[in-house]
């Protein structure tokens, strides 16, 4: 995402790994609800993103250069450069395992690198 935090002070958004038009949507559908004032804590599940599948939110340092390189380059311009708040979402295997968790599908791995922090506990260890 880029101009999120303008908009109404919440973390730009990165997502991975999903077909264009849902990851789309998704984005935007979290923009919406932070623009309506709802607050996402890190490594806490949410439903409402993707049917039937709760996701998680991580931190992210958007200052590493990987980040920045690698996934953040538009929004970095969009900053001017100067920073700003990232989150990822994260998105559970068809089983509701997410990538930290014993079981993840691994064929999956590849497609959602995690670039933040996971949850400690969070069902499924």
């Amino acid at each position: 995402s880029a101009g999120i935090t303008d908009r109404c002070g919440c973390p730009e958004l990165l997502v991975f790994g999903l077909a264009q038009k849902v990851g789309g949507w998704v984005i935007n559908e979290y923009a919406r609800r932070c623009v309506a004032g709802e607050v996402f804590e890190q490594g806490r599940p949410y439903e409402g993103f993707l049917e039937g599948y709760d996701v998680v939110f991580l931190d992210v340092d958007s200052r590493l250069a990987s980040v920045k390189n690698d996934y953040t380059t538009w929004t970095d311009w969009y900053y001017e450069r100067k920073g700003f708040p990232l989150r990822q979402l994260v998105w559970p295997d068809k089983t509701g395992t997410f990538p930290w968790q014993d079981g993840f599908r691994e064929e999956l791995r590849r497609l959602q690198p995690i670039l933040g922090e996971p949850p400690i506990a969070l069902g499924k260890s």
